[in-house]
C-alpha cells in the first residue's frame, strides 16, 4: 500500500496513480525501474477500478468485502 498516498482523484473516485512518484519510489527501494515502467500500468487500472468498486459499495450502504449491508446505514452508506 506504498502508493496509497500518490493518487490522482476527484470526488467518488481514484482515477491513477502518480507515476512518476512511483518510479522514484521504485528507485529508492532499489527495484528495477525499467520493470517497473512496464508493469505499473497493468497493476494500476486494476488496482484503481478495485478501489472504485469498494468505494461504490460502502456509498450503497454494503460492508466492504461483500458480507451484506452495513446494520443502520441509509442507501448511501451514511450513519444518521
Amino acid at each position: 500500500m506504498k502508493m496509497g498516498g500518490q493518487v490522482r482523484a476527484i470526488e467518488g473516485a481514484v482515477l491513477g496513480w502518480d507515476i512518476g512518484a512511483a518510479l522514484q519510489m521504485a528507485h529508492a527501494l532499489g527495484y528495477d525501474t525499467l520493470a517497473v515502467a512496464d508493469l505499473l500500468p497493468e497493476v494500476e487500472e486494476v488496482a484503481c477500478r478495485k478501489i472504485n468498486e469498494r468505494s461504490a459499495e460502502v456509498k450503497r450502504g454494503h460492508v466492504v468485502g461483500g458480507v451484506g449491508e452495513a446494520e443502520g446505514a441509509d442507501e448511501f452508506g451514511d450513519f444518521g
